[in-house]
């Protein structure tokens, strides 16, 4: 009897637990749990930023899924992460395009840069770049059997994608892309002010997303027929848009243009932004702050200086200082911006973290736990799945851990003490009290009440 009644406490204390995952208040800006970006799509198994890239990234169940923009010779907006596609394509392979190889030497986002001996988008046409073939790179476990297989996808491309998938998962996908130096493609067409973020603007009508308040919404879903092959296109709710830009002017200009769409102010060198009144300027444009994420880990003395990154103290002092680290997300949050830091990659791949003072965290669930933990709204991840799994891990934690010790306050140790302590007690009555309980008490009860029935 005192065996019955513990198993039934355990179990109705374990369902209790479960059935409140949904119920975690996160320390995000809105409570809710934070979302996963798909990085250039899910590059940790498809070549990134192909078709087959945020394919795989949507169906993986992240959020918003990631493009970034440049512009072809002619106009064209494709989804690229660089300028120039020596490593990232077959180009070497296709000698009729060998004249276009060139050395870059100027600069590029208010720096000096060198880029040699390669091949710029800018300088092919839409129809010469179809013609490429992308590539993986060699890193981790990535699976190198994609290459040759996927073009270059132009915006539109990727667009009719992202709206066929919500459709076909009944989830509006969030959009997410990067406009990629825009101080260069003005360049491109002096005469043409703002002509980049324009184009930019304008797909993003012709493809029915409301651009100010006021617009109707017009995504649209192309559904084919299995037996006649007939498409039809069905209306279906739009998803989130929220446009990045590392360059403060532009981010500026897109405002001026929309009063829907969330823009996302990109920090990866820029120490004044590190600051609480460069906070106040970002926050007058912006609704997202994503910084290089060892921002908030070593601080910003420890990362620009790691960086080599020359700024003025006495500006900086101006500006009210750098925000200690472990406040930048309470900042960003009082001002109304959500923190989405960058970039969390596949764990069997370098963190690319600077270690700067020390290497804590020291691997990704201690580094996304690290974020989650501070109240990060949004991560740009690779291996969507192991993300999302880390999350709702951190969701479990929440669950199980904030009745006891809020999870905020543990420190290292505790937090591995409980977190172990607390797995283990779960998957013990799961796989060991349970299953026992259930067959020697509940199930004969089951079949004593069937026969009882029967007489």
């Amino acid at each position: 009897m005192k065996i019955t009644a513990l198993g039934v406490i355990l179990i109705q204390s374990l369902v209790a637990e479960l059935s409140i995952v949904h119920e975690a208040k996160w320390p995000t800006l809105d409570g809710k749990p934070a979302k996963i970006f798909g990085h250039r799509g899910e590059k940790a198994f498809m070549p990134q930023h192909t078709l087959g890239s945020y394919h795989m990234a949507a169906i993986e169940g992240a959020d918003f899924v990631e493009p970034d923009l440049v512009a072809t010779k002619d106009g064209h907006l494709v989804c690229y992460h660089d300028l120039y596609i020596k490593e990232g394509t077959d180009i070497e392979e296709h000698p009729e395009f060998a004249h276009l190889r060139k050395t870059f030497n100027d600069i590029l986002d208010g720096k000096p840069k060198v880029i040699e001996n390669d091949w710029f988008i800018s300088d092919f046409t839409l129809a010469e770049l179809k013609t490429l073939k992308v590539r993986q790179k060699n890193t981790g476990v990535r699976p190198l059997y994609f290459d040759s297989v996927f073009e270059i996808p132009t915006f539109e491309e990727y667009l009719t994608l992202v709206q066929d998938l919500s459709y076909k998962l009944n989830k509006p996908l969030g959009i997410v892309p990067e406009l990629k130096h825009p101080v260069y493609h003005q360049n491109l067409r002096p005469n043409e002010l703002n002509w980049f973020e324009d184009k930019v603007l304008d797909i993003f009508k012709s493809f029915g997303y409301p651009i100010n308040k006021g617009d109707k919404e017009r995504c649209h879903a192309r559904v084919e027929d299995q037996n006649t092959g007939k498409i039809t296109e069905i209306d279906f709710p739009c998803g989130e848009v929220v446009i990045q830009n590392f360059d403060f002017d532009s981010l500026k200009y897109l405002r001026s243009k929309t009063n829907l769409i969330s823009l996302v102010m990109l920090n990866e060198d820029n120490p004044y932004l590190l600051t609480p009144k460069g906070l106040d300027q970002v926050s007058k444009y912006a609704n997202w702050y994503s910084p290089w994420k060892e921002y908030a880990v070593v601080g910003a003395v420890a990362e620009l200086g790691h960086r080599r990154i020359i700024y003025d103290p006495s500006k900086i002092a101006e500006l009210g200082g750098f925000i200690p680290k472990d406040d930048l997300v309470k900042e960003c949050h009082k001002r109304g911006l959500r923190f989405v830091p960058f970039t969390f990659y596949d764990s069997r791949e370098p963190s690319k973290r600077g270690c700067a003072v020390k290497c804590y965290p020291e691997n990704k669930r201690e580094e996304f736990f690290h974020f989650l933990s501070m109240g990060a709204d949004g991560m740009f991840c690779e291996n969507i799945p192991e993300a999302i799994q880390l999350r709702v891990e951190y969701n479990s934690l929440l669950n199980f851990k904030a009745k006891f010790i809020p999870i905020n306050q543990l420190n290292r140790n505790q937090y591995t003490i409980v977190k172990g302590f607390g797995n283990g007690i779960i998957y013990y009555l799961i796989l060991f009290i349970t299953p026992p309980l259930f067959l020697r008490y509940i199930l004969p009860r089951f079949f004593h009440r069937s026969s009882s029935e029967k007489h």
